[in-house]
């Protein structure tokens, strides 16, 4: 059941500035991902609340699985827009007690 964990991959990306020019070793990784992931996005200033708040609730949605999200590496300077009104980390896993002693004894 591995493969049905609720999963968020982080990878750093290009530059925004720089998205369309050819550098070595570089890797796609929004093509790498994409088979293996329900969904693979890249992060703006203008999009981080919904993209990480999306990329949760799939995650964990049925069946859960991985999600992919590509982080510019030049975001870390850029002025975001407000996340007050996005509850991004509203879910919480509560363990099962019950599942988890009856394992012990397997």
């Amino acid at each position: 059941m591995l493969d049905r964990s609720p999963l968020i991959a982080l990878t750093s990306v290009k530059p925004v500035e720089i998205q369309d020019r050819t550098i070595q070793m570089n890797i796609d990784h929004q093509l790498l991902f994409e088979p293996i992931t329900k969904a693979t996005t890249v992060l703006t200033k203008n999009n981080i609340a919904d993209v990480l708040s999306d990329a949760f609730d799939l995650a964990l949605a049925e069946t859960p699985g991985p999600v992919h999200i590509g982080l510019p590496s030049d975001l870390a300077y850029e002025e975001v827009k407000s996340m007050k009104n996005k509850n991004v980390l509203q879910w919480r896993a509560i363990p099962n007690y019950r599942l988890i002693l009856s394992c012990w004894n397997y």
